[in-house]
């Protein structure tokens, strides 16, 4: 028997604390990926990636609409600790095979809008904002679950409910 959980079947963007429900055509969360680097020590036969921490997050979103309140969010200056959440309703199977269970997913970031593209436009047709931001921080949860919580400002790695990086703060002092 297949599970089908969490299918997102809706949506909302909130961009440095406006709510953009109805607007929102399509969001992409960043990526979690890991930064390596190729290690070969003295007497090894190969070599293999050794992981030094994640690489930068970004998260990208469309409007179908022109939205002046986000063209203005371009200012490198000012505007360095812009704030995104996207909340997600989403449905599926449940706990031990339940069915119509439904379930709350939150993204929230912080970072620069790093890009406002306002698209081409043709008249008649809806014009799409496309926007793309460097994340400094990133946390996502799930059904009160906290999947990560990663704040490069702050040192604060958060994975699985682990804090990864409380070793590293110890032993630096931190």
């Amino acid at each position: 028997m297949s599970n089908f959980n969490y299918v997102v079947t809706a949506f909302a963007l909130f961009v440095n604390g406006v709510g953009k429900a109805g607007s929102g055509e399509k969001c992409s969360l960043p990526k979690i990926m890991l930064a390596t680097e190729e290690f070969r020590g003295g007497g090894m036969m190969g070599a293999m990636k050794v992981p030094y921490g994640f690489k930068d997050m970004e998260l990208s979103f469309e409007l179908n609409q022109f939205d002046p309140q986000v063209m203005a969010l371009s200012d490198p200056i000012n505007n360095r600790n812009l704030t995104f959440s996207i909340r997600g309703f989403a449905t599926g199977d449940g706990a031990n095979g339940t069915s119509n269970a439904s379930h709350t997913i939150i993204f929230q970031g912080t970072g620069v809008l790093e890009e406002n593209d306002p698209g081409e436009w043709s008249a008649g047709k809806k014009a799409i904002l496309k926007g793309k931001v460097a994340l400094s921080a990133a946390k996502l949860t799930v059904d009160d679950t906290q999947m990560y919580n990663i704040d490069v400002r702050n040192d604060i790695y958060v994975i699985g409910g682990t804090d990864i990086y409380a070793p590293v703060r110890l032993a630096l002092g931190l």
